[in-house]
């Protein structure tokens, strides 16, 4: 346990699914191949293989299956390596029975376009993941926060000999 908290690479593997096999799939499994990733492989699913091995990269099937397939099979995180635009609906599809049966999804951090958001990686994963987070590091928003505080503090300090006031003439009646 110690082990696997101050040393990383000797905790338990995670068993990923992939979902797609075209161009990104095949990226983000070269990725995970050649860094330091806790992801081992279970294999990948696709409504049509588009890859050059199916046995090589253990194809599953489509889809469809996935639900059946996260309920039977020890699979720890689902990476979705489709492409965003043509297969949106199925991305959307996959992170519903992702969400179903409580199984992380995780996406290619070059998928997010977005300026209001930090990307921040992964911590326990390759750099290929990331987080979007509020914008909370932004210096706007601690001087919203800021000006916030000061006129609401501001504001109950005036208008307490008022609410006091008030409170004693309710329970004084």
């Amino acid at each position: 346990m110690v082990a696997a908290t101050l040393y990383p690479k000797y905790r338990r593997p995670r068993f990923a699914l992939i979902v797609g096999t075209g161009r990104r799939a095949a990226e983000l499994r070269a990725r995970i191949q050649t860094h330091y990733s806790r992801f081992q492989i279970f294999g990948c699913l696709d409504d049509e293989y588009l890859g050059l091995n199916a046995a090589l990269d253990n194809y599953l099937g489509p889809i469809d299956t996935l639900y059946e397939l996260l309920k039977t099979q020890p699979i720890d995180v689902v990476l979705i390596g489709l492409p965003v635009k043509s297969k949106y609906d199925d991305i959307q599809r996959v992170i519903g029975i992702c969400e179903t049966v409580g199984v992380e999804s995780h996406y290619m951090r070059d998928i997010f376009s977005t300026s209001r958001a930090n990307q921040e990686p992964h911590r326990e994963e390759p750099s290929h993941f990331t987080v979007l987070s509020t914008v909370r590091r932004d210096p706007k928003y601690y001087l919203k926060r800021g000006v916030d505080i000061l006129f609401g503090t501001s504001f109950l300090l005036l208008l307490s000999p008022i609410m006091f006031a008030a409170a004693a003439t309710v329970w004084l009646s």
